[in-house]
């Protein structure tokens, strides 16, 4: 099975001006939306995130929500929301590292920790239980899938530490 890339990346700039599946999307975010393979953001959002921490903010960003592309092309279970983020994140590390590995991405100096950065900032408050519906998980959870990505590539990705999720094509199962 080969690997397509996302059809569709738009950005918006008002709640509601884009949608998924019918839902309008709100500002403040980035997504991607399965049904029709569209990975979108809002373009203040990436601009203040790159205004205050700089562009490993995008690269983190973005590559998160390229995690959850991949997630859904080989058909991730997605019973734990998350485990299922955890793992987008473990898949970022991994396209952001094997893009370096590669030399498709230059970090600059202070990218790493720009991105470190940006997984503080956007990972969950303190108290934010594992089973609600929107978690992302800790600083140290995000971080640590992160790394584990970043250090290993997509196979590290494969089995979620916290569940032992197996990260397989849907035609392998």
């Amino acid at each position: 099975m080969a690997f397509e890339p996302v059809k569709n990346v738009r950005s918006y700039t008002k709640d509601g001006e884009l949608s998924c599946a019918g839902e309008p999307l709100t500002t403040n975010n980035a997504f991607y939306c399965p049904p029709s393979d569209l990975l979108g953001y809002d373009a203040n959002f990436v601009r203040d995130g790159y205004e205050k921490i700089g562009d490993g903010f995008l690269y983190l960003l973005l590559a998160h929500e390229y995690g959850h592309a991949i997630q859904t092309r080989v058909n991730t279970n997605r019973l734990v929301s998350r485990t299922y983020e955890l793992q987008a994140d473990c898949l970022a590390g991994a396209v952001i590292g094997d893009s370096t590995r590669a030399g498709t991405l230059q970090l600059e100096r202070g990218d790493a920790a720009e991105i470190m950065t940006t997984i503080m900032t956007i990972a969950d408050p303190a108290g934010v239980p594992w089973f609600d519906a929107t978690a992302h998980g800790s600083d140290a959870d995000r971080l640590a899938a992160f790394s584990r990505g970043y250090r290993n590539s997509y196979g590290a990705c494969h089995l979620d530490s916290l569940t032992g999720t197996r990260l397989v094509p849907s035609s392998s199962r």
